[in-house]
């Protein structure tokens, strides 16, 4: 249904390989989930689970037209599940905020929803390829995301 909803890019990938992905990113963070709740909580942590794993692997890749369309067939398919939003860390704002201000660049919330989730992508994988067309901030997210790792340490 994703694929018929959303926009044609050739990034986007909805076989079997971004399913894995999804899966081994959903294993992951069930191993680490707490343990010893009752079988309510834990079926809504499942599928907390499973709505962030989606959100770490497709949301990503996704352009900025397509993410409402995905963030609504998510809650309609996951009505129960906790939808926090994972890319607003308050430590990594304050440190890219500075940042930006010390390189001269307008801060903004997409600029930090994107350097947030390279670093998750990066978490899980070894590498990642960033994408689009020209002027469209590719150096500044990659620059900005490294320039803020080392002033955290």
């Amino acid at each position: 249904k994703l694929q018929q909803l959303l926009s044609k890019q050739r990034h986007y990938d909805w076989g079997l390989r971004a399913l894995k992905a999804v899966l081994r990113t959903a294993c992951k963070m069930l191993r680490s989930a707490a343990q010893g709740e009752d079988a309510r909580s834990k079926i809504n942590t499942e599928s907390s689970i499973i709505v962030r794993a989606l959100e770490m692997n497709i949301l990503p890749k996704l352009s900025k037209n397509d993410v409402p369309l995905f963030s609504a067939l998510i809650s309609d398919v996951f009505v129960k599940a906790d939808f926090c939003n994972i890319y607003k860390s308050d430590e990594m704002k304050i440190h890219l905020s500075d940042i930006f201000q010390e390189n001269k660049l307008d801060f903004d919330d997409f600029l930090l929803t994107k350097v947030i989730q390279l670093k998750e992508i990066l978490n899980e994988r070894i590498g990642c390829i960033i994408s689009g067309p020209s002027c469209s901030g590719k150096s500044v997210i990659w620059a900005m995301l490294r320039a803020s790792t080392m002033k955290a340490g």
